[in-house]
């Protein structure tokens, strides 16, 4: 019979599979190297003049507060709420500057590496955490999406701990669980919208696949009243602008997205990020992507990791589901949390 996680949990700590010992100290200083070289690249970003989007939220939004920014005669799909509402909140304390106005971006994006990080390596050992880390910081998505004015950072966060949240939830995990789960989906929601397909992703597993299905009911209904705090008065010129996200500059998501786009926008630019050949076919990419897949799934399915499995590629069926059917478009930054599960995967 396939050994569960839950199974595991219940064996005694001396039966309990640990990594190897020797490992830990080389690997507490490699995620510390890792760790270091993720903020120093970054530092050198945080104080040039912002631009494009950056300095259209800081002029229009950021210092007018929630009057402004929560206001549908102003809103539009690049008022990323939560992210302007902190902004505000912090530039009328301690002043305005590059580097504050960059902060609800850059902390939150290298603490989604860092929650990755430890929960690699607490499933799956040392190694495993500090290449899942290594991989989202490294990330030219990731790098250059972290130190804008703008609310990916904090998508990049919400992502890892929807993750984090759902797979606990979903191997009988209690409210803390639960509670990981609604605070990532606020927390994703109310920065970009489209967020609410990934929690509806997760959510959905939980559901078939969990052991507590009310403990969700109520976590996803806690959500959805949350985000309809912030959206109710939003919600026409929300859905009336839909189609126009990314439509300046990309096609639209057809059903091969589901593979093609976080694999080009995504993956492709991290390989020629590391310095591989450049120019290579779309099409090389998918392969790639697909194959570690299988690979990644026959992996968790023999370590009978199943609630990784469901959690890790669930949410981005629905997502893309979801904005083919809506008709969106789609680049790199609008599916930029897709980097969390694909460094674990």
């Amino acid at each position: 019979m396939t050994e569960t996680a839950a199974d595991r949990m219940e064996l005694p700590a001396s039966a309990a599979p640990e990594p190897s010992r020797r490992w830990v100290p080389w690997m507490l200083a490699a995620g510390a190297l890792v760790a270091i070289a993720a903020v120093w690249v970054r530092l050198p970003a945080l104080g040039v003049s912002l631009w494009w989007d950056e300095a259209y939220s800081a002029r229009q939004f950021i210092p007018y507060g929630p009057t402004k920014i929560i206001d549908p005669l102003y809103y539009l799909p690049n008022n990323h709420i939560l992210f302007n509402l902190l902004a505000w909140a912090t530039t009328a304390v301690v002043g305005t500057t590059e580097a504050i106005l960059r902060f609800w971006s850059v902390v939150p994006a290298l603490a989604a590496g860092g929650v990755i990080g430890w929960w690699g390596w607490r499933r799956h050992g040392p190694v495993a955490g500090v290449a899942a880390a290594l991989i989202i910081l490294s990330s030219p998505v990731h790098l250059g999406l972290s130190v804008q004015a703008r609310g990916y950072g904090l998508g990049f966060l919400a992502a890892a701990v929807m993750l984090v949240g759902a797979i606990e939830m979903e191997e009988g995990g209690g409210w803390l669980a639960a509670g990981a789960l609604a605070a990532g989906g606020l927390i994703g929601i109310w920065t970009l919208p489209q967020m609410a397909f990934v929690f509806a992703g997760h959510s959905l597993a939980v559901l078939i696949w969990g052991r507590k299905r009310w403990r969700t009911v109520i976590t996803a209904g806690l959500v959805a009243l949350g985000a309809l705090v912030v959206y109710w008065i939003l919600l026409p010129n929300l859905m009336g602008q839909v189609g126009r996200v990314g439509s300046r500059a990309a096609d639209r998501l057809v059903p091969l997205g589901l593979v093609t786009a976080p694999s080009e926008l995504l993956f492709g630019p991290t390989l020629s990020g590391w310095g591989l050949p450049i120019g290579w076919p779309p099409v090389v990419f998918s392969i790639l992507l697909v194959g570690l897949s299988v690979l990644a799934y026959l992996r968790l399915r023999s370590l009978g990791e199943r609630a990784e499995v469901h959690q890790l590629f669930v949410p981005w069926v629905v997502t893309a589901a979801a904005l083919v059917i809506l008709g969106s478009s789609v680049l790199d930054r609008y599916i930029s949390y897709m980097v969390v599960p694909m460094a674990l995967v």
